[in-house]
């Protein structure tokens, strides 16, 4: 009898663990209202209760919004400060009536790119990139590359979407004047 106590009262602790873990990890949602209409705004709101916590000071909150009749699904994503998300979708007249369902996943840090360079001269060890955003916006940077051509850029932050364009290093060449 005390051994079966035991083993129950070990279940019920480690049920009660879980519990709490699962309490930890829980993203709160708000909507700003319960139903929506074409041409309506979609404001939503993620708040990670305990983000410092987790070490979430800044982060990325990949949000998936799915119809579930038709499984047409439609993916975003917002940079995450201080443990919050607040954004706004336009609802257009393209997005069917139906039922929808909201999924959260939050990711440390802000976005970041990782690829391979297939085509380069081994001896590049950094590359050229310029972001250009939807509102025309422009950086240039450079990334390094390591044997293999990998690469992973820094954590950035710009809203909506960007394109990325990539070229080697230029060096400068070297001029041999003829001695006259």
């Amino acid at each position: 009898m005390y051994k079966h106590s035991r083993i129950l009262l070990s279940i019920l602790c480690l049920v009660l663990l879980n519990n709490v873990e699962a309490q930890d990890n829980t993203l709160k949602i708000n909507l700003s209202k319960q139903q929506y209409l074409q041409g309506d705004s979609l404001e939503i709101q993620i708040v990670s209760p305990n983000y410092l916590d987790k070490k979430l000071k800044s982060a990325t909150a990949h949000i998936w919004i799915d119809h579930l009749v038709t499984k047409q699904r439609w993916k975003f994503r917002f940079p995450m400060i201080e443990g919050e998300v607040n954004a706004a979708l336009k609802i257009n007249e393209t997005i069917p009536s139906g039922n929808y369902a909201i999924s959260c996943l939050v990711q440390s840090g802000f976005y970041r790119i990782q690829g391979q360079v297939i085509e380069r001269d081994k001896k590049d060890t950094i590359i050229n990139y310029m972001m250009r955003t939807s509102t025309k916006q422009m950086m240039v940077d450079r990334v390094k590359v390591d044997a293999k051509g990998y690469f992973t850029m820094k954590p950035m932050l710009f809203q909506d979407t960007a394109s990325f364009y990539f070229s080697p290093v230029q060096k400068p060449k070297k001029i041999i004047w003829p001695y006259c």
